[in-house]
């Protein structure tokens, strides 16, 4: 045995593995695709935030707005501990006048109460294989008071 064959060896390169070669563009493809997917989610999810903070707004004004229309006739009519009513047709017209076309309104008046409830169907942007659309729900009630 030469001793410059042990240094030869040493000074050799190993030898990579035929099944290690590639296996990078694998991982990378793979993070690309997850990459991908959380950027469409976050996306997604952040118009249909948007869109239910907007029809929240709008929930809140209509149900402020027709708080604010007192039935005229039985707050005259009546004196007892709760004089007070809202004009309900005139709280429906005044919210139907105020909403958007693609929007559908659902108000309820019970006395000097109002629970306005409104839907939308929102176009997502960002949809590869998905339902194009989501349905944005937005609740809320008022209620009209004296101050003595």
């Amino acid at each position: 045995m030469n001793p410059s064959d042990g240094i030869e060896q040493m000074a050799r390169k190993p030898r990579k593995c035929r099944d290690e070669l590639g296996t990078i563009t694998v991982v990378t493809i793979g993070f690309m695709v997850v990459l991908g997917l959380i950027i469409v989610v976050v996306v997604n999810a952040s118009v249909a935030f948007l869109e239910h903070r907007k029809l929240t707004n709008l929930a809140d004004s209509i149900a402020l707005h027709a708080a604010d229309t007192l039935d005229l006739e039985y707050y005259h009519a009546n004196s007892g501990p709760n004089p007070v009513r809202i004009d309900a047709a005139q709280a429906t017209a005044e919210a139907t006048a105020r909403l958007p076309a693609d929007t559908n309104l659902e108000m309820r008046v019970e006395n000097e109460n109002v629970y306005v409830r409104l839907e939308r169907d929102v176009t997502l942007w960002i949809v590869p294989g998905l339902r194009p659309q989501a349905h944005i729900v937005a609740e809320v009630n008022a209620a009209l008071t004296v101050m003595p």
